[in-house]
This record gives structure tokens, sequence and C-alpha cells, in this order.
């Protein structure tokens, strides 16, 4: 994982959309997100999602993994705690 500025990131993807949501500690969620830098991505893992294959790699991330392991760290609950991890759309129609 790594930091990119916000400005740059728009420039390469300028089609995104922002949603706003209550965390109890966003400062825990950002403090941990940041904890992740420099961490691989974990393809391994996100090759097994549509398998529902558990291959994670516990010193790397993939996209929505990292996205809702940091909301649980800033408070909010996992969004179905009987998966190992969330695919991509199903992080989009949760938040």
């Amino acid at each position: 994982m790594v930091s990119t500025p916000l400005d740059e990131w728009k420039a390469r993807y300028p089609n995104f959309e922002l949603k706003a949501k209550h965390c109890p500690n966003p400062e825990a969620g950002l403090a941990f997100a940041r904890g992740q830098l420099r961490k691989g991505y974990d393809y391994r893992g996100a090759f097994g999602v549509p398998f529902r294959a558990n291959w994670d790699d516990p010193n790397t991330w993939w996209c929505s993994e990292l996205f809702e392991a940091t909301l649980v760290a800033a408070g909010r609950r996992r969004f179905e705690s009987s998966k190992f991890g969330i695919h991509p759309m199903e992080s989009y129609l949760v938040v």
C-alpha cells in the first residue's frame, strides 16, 4: 500500500464517487490505514475471492479487505462477520 496525494489520485481516476459515513473513531481508522503503508497487495487472497477460498496473506492486503479493516478500526462493525473477506462490489453496496 502506498499513500497518494488526493489531487494526484483524482487526476488518475477522474470518475469516482465519495460517500460520507459516520465512524465512531475516524482517527483510529486513519492511524490503522497509515500503519499498513508499504505492505504489498495480496494477489493470492484477491484471486481466492471468486472461489470463496481463504488464501489471505496476513502481511498484505487487497483493496476491499483493507477498506473494511480500516472502517472496523474506526469503530464500525464488520459488514458480514461470517465472511473471511469482502468483494469490492459488496463494499460499494454496503457503504
